[in-house]
């Protein structure tokens, strides 16, 4: 029996099988056919500076570290309102507000990393059935048994809707364009956000200095 078995290798059921079994030593088990089109998405993925830690622990900082921009300015202004914020990593000596890459990058180095504990190759379409009681996976021709499952392929996803598991209430929903887009004059390590009534607008500093995203959130 296995300690843990994990439904899902996007980024958040990889990374959580990678400490699991790195930080903790417990025997894991990723179920995931690992034939995703994300190995050339790129796209940014920004997240905090604080994951740096987390990334050194489970094996995957030296595959990314030269593909990472740090954010160390982030202004943030509103429509209908005067002035902007400013925050500055530099003026509470830390080393970035966030961090940002390519999303690709982290899927693969993330894949890299836990291609040893990926099961066969099963596909989610192969579980029949999930027993919470006694933490038991029904496969197509076998059942796998852990001490726990985490259920990790997204919301509203395929094994969600299998199992006839539904939410009472989802959140509101989002929109957001992604556009790549090149200058001169972006400033070093800058990221921006404004706010209106509708809409979000967001700024994405790029390795490259001539290069950047807007994303429009609405």
């Amino acid at each position: 029996m296995t300690d843990v078995a994990i439904i899902g290798g996007g980024i958040v059921g990889m990374t959580t099988a990678l400490a699991l079994s790195k930080i903790t030593n417990a025997k894991v088990v990723l179920l995931d056919d690992k034939k995703s089109a994300f190995t050339d998405l790129q796209h940014p993925i920004t997240i905090r500076e604080q994951h740096k830690k987390l990334f050194k622990k489970i094996g995957i900082w030296s595959s990314i570290k030269d593909e990472i921009v740090a954010i160390k300015k982030l202004n943030i202004s509103q429509k209908k309102y005067f002035g902007s914020i400013t925050i500055d990593a530099d003026k509470y000596n830390h080393e970035a507000i966030a961090i940002s890459m390519p999303y690709a990058t982290l899927y693969n180095a993330l894949a890299k990393q836990v291609k040893d504990i990926v099961q066969n190759n099963i596909h989610i379409d192969m579980i029949e059935s999930l027993h919470q009681n006694t933490c038991s996976i029904t496969l197509k021709r076998s059942v796998m048994q852990a001490k726990r499952v985490i259920i990790a392929d997204g919301a509203k996803a395929i094994l969600s809707k299998k199992m006839g598991w539904t939410a009472s209430t989802y959140g509101p929903t989002f929109f957001s364009v992604l556009h790549p887009i090149t200058t001169d004059k972006w400033p070093a390590a800058y990221a921006g956000q404004r706010f209106t009534s509708s809409y979000s607008y967001g700024l994405i500093p790029h390795i490259n200095t001539k290069r950047g995203w807007i994303i429009i959130t609405m």
